[in-house]
């Protein structure tokens, strides 16, 4: 067979093996979908299943290694200019592409982050994300020169958690909001602060 179609044959199969597990995992939730009712959603036999994944297991790990891969290029952006200057504007542009991303499986997040989906990845997810925050917190204390005035495994934790929370409020949106006015949101709670954020215009 040609390689070609044989890739999208196998892509394709895996395409309808995650979608039945997502399906069945909104409708009963993940501790009740089993390999026999995946397949059958999914319109395979066993053989195919296993063809492609040791077990259940298997096929949600790999489901999340491959949607948390896409964080990479999130981590190739960086938003600590050059020098000793600290450039705030570049969160933009980070924050857009992470939202982007974040959409292109707003339904694989959706259901997994949800009461019945898979506890495992939330905790992949804010892991990353801790990385993430980490790495431009440092960044950014190295060219001020300067030493935080919080402690940063509590800094880490609340804006890790709060970013979170956003990303999570923005996926449950009856119609979300495009992920530009939500990296611009984001970013005003960066500059100002949550105390100053919250005030009022006028």
């Amino acid at each position: 067979m040609n390689p070609i179609k044989e890739d999208r044959r196998v892509r394709k199969t895996r395409r309808a093996i995650l979608d039945a597990l997502l399906s069945l995992t909104r409708e009963q939730g993940l501790h009740a979908v089993t390999v026999g009712g995946i397949t059958e959603r999914a319109d395979i036999n066993r053989a195919t299943f296993y063809a492609h994944y040791r077990d259940k297991q298997d096929l949600i790990e790999q489901a999340v290694s491959e949607v948390l891969s896409e964080w990479g290029t999130v981590e190739e952006h960086r938003w600590a200019g050059s020098g000793s200057e600290v450039d705030f504007d570049r969160l933009l542009p980070i924050f857009t592409h992470m939202f982007e991303k974040i959409g292109k499986h707003a339904e694989f997040y959706r259901i997994m982050l949800g009461p019945g989906g898979y506890p495992g990845f939330s905790e992949n997810l804010r892991d990353v994300m801790c990385r993430l925050i980490r790495h431009g917190h440092h960044r950014v204390l190295e060219l001020k020169g300067a030493r935080p005035l919080v402690d940063p495994d509590i800094y880490l934790s609340y804006v890790t958690s709060a970013q979170l929370g956003v990303i999570i409020h923005w996926l449950h949106q009856e119609t979300p909001h495009p992920p530009e006015y939500m990296a611009e949101q984001l970013m005003l709670l960066y500059r100002l602060g949550a105390v100053q954020a919250a005030d009022y215009e006028g």
